[in-house]
């Protein structure tokens, strides 16, 4: 079973008219101290304290401690994608656009943190931070 798998675990399970999940139990306490975590900082539904940050370095810890073998491919990916660009911008033209390809972050990650900041935009100034805070997934050597 993969990690990604192990997150977001098997097929629901129908008794009678309840549905649910079985979990394996230590990414479920995991996720609780987590969340307990983000509770305890006052987490808001974005990204916009510094103590929000330190929840965002927890769920980052948390993703590469409970699935390493997930981190350790995707950053293995994140070295060939930063070796095969054509500049150290991660820039391209597209048509008449100039693009920046600016992050990756995988389902996992991703899933972990909007499930704490339902409500958290991708917008320039928050990726900007995400790539300054923890430059693993920078796709370009230079934000």
């Amino acid at each position: 079973m993969s990690d990604l798998d192990k997150l977001l675990g098997p097929e629901p399970i129908q008794d009678g008219d309840i549905y649910y999940v079985p979990f394996e139990r230590p990414i479920v306490q995991a996720v609780d101290a987590l969340v307990a975590f983000a509770k305890a900082k006052e987490a808001g539904k974005i990204v916009e304290r510094e103590a929000d940050w330190e929840v965002m370095e927890k769920i980052f810890s948390l993703w590469s401690t409970m699935f390493p073998h997930e981190y350790e491919s995707f950053a293995e990916a994140q070295k060939l994608t930063r070796a095969h660009q054509k500049n150290a911008l991660g820039t391209a033209r597209e048509g008449e656009a100039m693009i920046q390809h600016q992050l990756n972050i995988p389902k996992s990650l991703y899933g972990l943190i909007v499930a704490i900041y339902p409500l958290q935009q991708f917008d320039k100034k928050f990726v900007a931070q995400l790539a300054k805070r923890m430059p693993i997934l920078k796709a370009a050597d230079k934000i």
